[in-house]
């Protein structure tokens, strides 16, 4: 009797004891040590640390690329695409905001609106006509002024003129008349490029030996493309200036005299006519201005002008 009584009471004590053959006495439910599993999904401390879903260090089995930590994941605000200095949900530098675009392009063309850059003439590669740098270099003084007018997602308006000689910074010179840099027409706009349509500028340039003259550029078209921060690239100035139109009362060939090196070639509209300094510039450089506000100023106004 008093060993079968023995025998129940030590029955429950056995049925507790469910221990697997080989473990430690300390299992996958234990957050404190974990000694006797390889690669561990549930404890937050174990042998594996290093290589478990549960902890900050690693998430993928790969320490560079987890989606716990900020320092290189796709869920955190510093790097989106394992790219420490570019990500997509950060306003430092990403492709939301306009402030810095890591596409270069204008997300929101819109925004651009009553913004202007002034270019500088002399700032980039001549590609025509030959010996062009010391004309440009004689205008330099005078900055091209575009500012946005009413900007959209189909088309691109903006004033053009020159700025008064040696301002800074650099302000419209109401001597000089505007005309309007537009994509509408047969310019194109496919965001972030654009390109002008032709359009033609008058202003007058003090050139040495010769004195004050009015230049018409004609057939003038700008071309390059926007960034989210307010710059222009690959920027490129085209134009025409005939001989004929200046008053110096000398042909084109002659035209070495008064601005060194600088060469002649056919007029678009006159082929057999070598009198036409063809303007090609390419990788000017422009300074964003923002808030820039240029008036529309006419020829007349211009005459009405006292002090031009």
């Amino acid at each position: 009797m008093h060993r079968f009584l023995l025998l129940f009471l030590l029955l429950p004590l056995a049925a507790c004891d469910n221990r697997r053959p080989g473990t430690s006495g300390d299992d996958d439910d234990s957050a404190v040590d974990d000694d006797d599993v390889v690669d561990d999904d549930d404890a937050v401390d174990d042998d594996d640390a290093a290589d478990d879903d549960d902890t900050p260090e690693d998430d993928d089995d790969t320490p560079e690329d987890d989606d716990d930590t900020p320092e290189d994941d796709d869920d955190a605000a510093d790097d989106d695409d394992d790219t420490p200095g570019d990500d997509d949900d950060t306003p430092a530098d990403d492709d939301d905001t306009p402030a810095d675009d890591d596409d270069d392009t204008a997300d929101d063309v819109l925004l651009f609106a009553e913004n202007g850059w002034a270019i500088d003439l002399s700032s980039g590669t001549v590609v025509s006509p030959s010996g062009g740098e010391q004309f440009l270099a004689q205008v330099a003084a005078r900055p091209l002024l575009w500012s946005l007018v009413e900007p959209t997602f189909t088309e691109v308006t903006g004033l053009l003129t020159f700025a008064e000689e040696s301002s800074s910074p650099p302000v419209q010179d109401f001597c000089t008349p505007t005309t309007y840099a537009e994509t509408a027409g047969s310019g194109q706009w496919t965001n972030p490029e654009f390109e002008t349509t032709p359009t033609s500028l008058r202003s007058s340039f003090d050139i040495p030996s010769v004195g004050l003259i009015e230049v018409d550029i004609q057939e003038l078209v700008l071309s390059g493309s926007f960034t989210g921060s307010l710059d222009l690239l690959d920027l490129r100035f085209q134009g025409i200036i005939d001989v004929r139109t200046l008053g110096l009362g000398i042909p084109c060939s002659q035209l070495g005299l008064f601005v060194p090196g600088i060469v002649c070639g056919a007029c678009p509209a006159d082929p057999s006519a070598q009198e036409c300094v063809i303007l090609d510039v390419i990788d000017l450089e422009a300074d964003s201005m923002p808030g820039l506000e240029l008036f529309e100023w006419s020829q007349s106004d211009v005459d009405n002008n006292s002090g031009c």
